[in-house]
């Protein structure tokens, strides 16, 4: 992802945080992603929220696909 292609509009993106619980054969192994808003007049990135279907964060929040990520944390 191009970080220089949002740092100056109030958008929307999301980024893949990775399973919940590493074991896959956990109840709770279930992927999460995290909603983000890039807070332009603030200069500042927005945890808006946190869930596990990416499909449904994308049509909520009006995310494309080339604003979906994975990132290290």
């Amino acid at each position: 992802m191009d970080v220089n292609s949002f740092l100056n509009h109030d958008e929307y993106f999301i980024s893949d945080l990775g399973p919940l619980v590493p074991d896959p054969n956990s109840p709770v192994h279930t992927q999460r992603f995290a909603v983000w808003r890039n807070a332009a007049a603030q200069k500042q990135l927005q945890l808006v929220e946190v869930g596990s279907s990416l499909s449904d964060l994308q049509e909520k929040y009006h995310v494309p696909q080339e604003r979906v990520a994975v990132v290290g944390v």
